[in-house]
């Protein structure tokens, strides 16, 4: 089952309507839908990256504050 197609003509956006002509300059596009797994999934993974190089971080804090203090 194919998605709806929409047409951009100066701004006014309408559904394409099969066999009908529309001018050169006119954009034609069709939504994009992501199924709600694959964000899911996309969510965790950038969670995990995030989480990762802020215990990354916290632990260099960590470590050059305590080497300054032994210094």
């Amino acid at each position: 089952m194919a998605g709806k197609a929409y047409v951009s003509i100066n701004g006014d956006v309408t559904e394409v309507v099969k066999g009908k002509q529309y001018p050169k300059h006119a954009l034609i596009f069709s939504p994009i839908e992501k199924s709600p797994k694959d964000y899911r999934k996309q969510k965790e993974l950038a969670y995990e990256e995030v989480s990762s190089s802020i215990e990354r971080m916290i632990e260099k804090i960590s470590n050059k504050s305590i080497t300054e203090y032994l210094i």
